[in-house]
């Protein structure tokens, strides 16, 4: 028997000529939920109507009563068919996987006119043309496509006209998350757009896209960069934040994709490269992949979705993430040691984010195994080999933890480097003398004291 409620499942049509109006998607965007008696409510989806949207701000969502919502840009709106506000308290969901999300401008046909009619301007006064004059003649060019061209390829490059960019930015973009269902049934509305009232003449850009890329996925976690912050860090007395700052600058990982496009309609209009509506729209792309559970960024990446997420404090991110990704099948469940890291770690403390993640696969190895972290360390304290075999193996290391207890007695309450090194190599859990080494030179007094099991597993909370 599933663990997760099914209840109220089947999808709520809505009517799709809600797409047609600027109206219908600033009400998605400003869309209040809101909280009567534990219940989440918010107002009905399907009627038609431009106030009655089927969509609600992302920066509402949360799958549960006590998960704090995060400050997404206001372009990301969902549909009450992916999750609905008042499916809270009534059991856990299984999230489903985000595989497309409709990129909707609703004024994208005035908004076009009107790009085009700036640019054509620019270009009339740029040729000698007085300002009242070239925007005379601008109006005449619009109703001769072959003059519009004409003039539009001789005005300047696009993201050299800053008020032209400002327009961009400022337009109706959104970005709305939906379930495969909905996405199959726009998309067979974008193939018979002619024949479709809802969206023929409608000046409606629509376009399906999916927030896979081809980006290869990085091979190697943050070890690397970490060491690399701790040698500058220690070399040179700067901070780790001085160090972070030096290795960015040396890092050529600045891969960004842009979200696939699937289909799109005539009035659709892509945003124009490097500019700022295209950098909103990629910021917006990362914050999604973090909603689905993504823990691999290039450093690029990783710098937008810092910047979409840039007011939220920290431990809400780690606990909006947490509460999302524990309803949802993925192979890996451990963020600690991939690049998803450093957005739930003061930049400061990014340097130790590698030791973090060794420090949390030791204490998880230990719980595994049974053994209590501070018998191992009574046991490994002692500079003198001991004769245990493996940590914990076969009886759960309690019969090999205390007999090293009993050798060494007077040194167990420290570790050193030498008996450090013993228990990682005991434990099999493959790290490298480098890893171990940087292990215990992280630690203030250079020597470990012993920790206690629920002191691992507060670790392991916290990573």
């Amino acid at each position: 028997m599933s663990a997760y409620s099914r209840d109220d499942e089947c999808p709520n049509p809505w009517q799709a000529t809600c797409l047609r109006g600027e109206k219908a998607a600033r009400a998605a965007s400003a869309r209040a939920i809101t909280a009567r008696g534990g219940a989440v409510t918010q107002s009905g989806a399907g009627s038609g109507s431009e106030d009655d949207s089927p969509f609600y701000p992302l920066h509402s969502f949360h799958v549960r009563t006590e998960q704090p919502t995060l400050p997404f840009p206001s372009k990301l709106i969902v549909s009450d068919n992916y999750f609905r506000p008042r499916w809270l308290g009534l059991g856990d969901r299984r999230l489903k996987n985000i595989a497309l999300v409709v990129d909707w401008s609703p004024g994208a046909a005035r908004h076009g006119m009107q790009r085009k009619l700036r640019r054509i301007h620019t270009a009339l006064v740029a040729s000698g043309e007085s300002a009242n004059n070239a925007a005379a003649l601008a109006l005449k060019c619009l109703m001769d496509p072959k003059q519009a061209a004409i003039w539009e390829a001789k005005a300047p490059d696009e993201n050299d006209d800053a008020q032209l960019q400002e327009m961009d930015h400022q337009s109706s973009r959104f970005l709305a998350v939906v379930s495969l269902s909905e996405g199959e049934t726009l998309r067979r509305l974008i193939h018979t757009e002619s024949s479709q009232p809802a969206l023929k003449n409608s000046g409606c850009g629509l376009a399906l896209r999916t927030i896979e890329t081809m980006t290869p996925i990085p091979t190697t976690t943050i070890a690397d960069d970490a060491k690399a912050m701790l040698a500058a860090s220690q070399s040179d007395a700067t901070s780790g934040l001085s160090a972070a700052v030096a290795l960015e600058e040396e890092d050529d990982d600045t891969i960004v994709a842009d979200m696939p496009l699937l289909d799109s309609t005539n009035d659709y209009r892509a945003p124009v490269t490097s500019s700022k509506e295209h950098n909103s729209v990629r910021v917006a792309h990362q914050c999604l992949r973090f909603l689905n559970g993504d823990m691999f960024y290039t450093e690029a990446e990783l710098q937008l979705l810092m910047e979409g997420l840039k007011t939220a404090p920290i431990p809400d991110r780690a606990s909006f993430f947490g509460s999302c990704h524990r309803l949802r099948r993925r192979e890996r469940n451990v963020w600690g040691d991939t690049p998803l890291a450093k957005l739930f770690t003061a930049e400061s403390d990014w340097h130790l984010l590698h030791v973090k993640a060794l420090i949390q696969q030791m204490s998880s190895e230990l719980q595994r195994r049974k053994a209590s972290a501070k018998e191992m360390f009574e046991r490994f304290g002692s500079d003198e080999v001991h004769d245990g075999g493996d940590a914990g193996a076969g009886d759960g290391g309690s019969g090999g933890a205390g007999g090293g207890a009993g050798e060494g007695e007077g040194e167990g309450g420290t570790l050193q480097l030498a008996g450090l090194q013993r228990l990682c190599a005991a434990l099999h859990l493959g790290f490298s003398p480098g890893d171990v080494t940087l292990i215990f030179q992280s630690m203030d007094s250079q020597v470990f004291q012993p920790i206690d099991q629920s002191t691992n597993r507060a670790n392991d909370r916290a990573g």
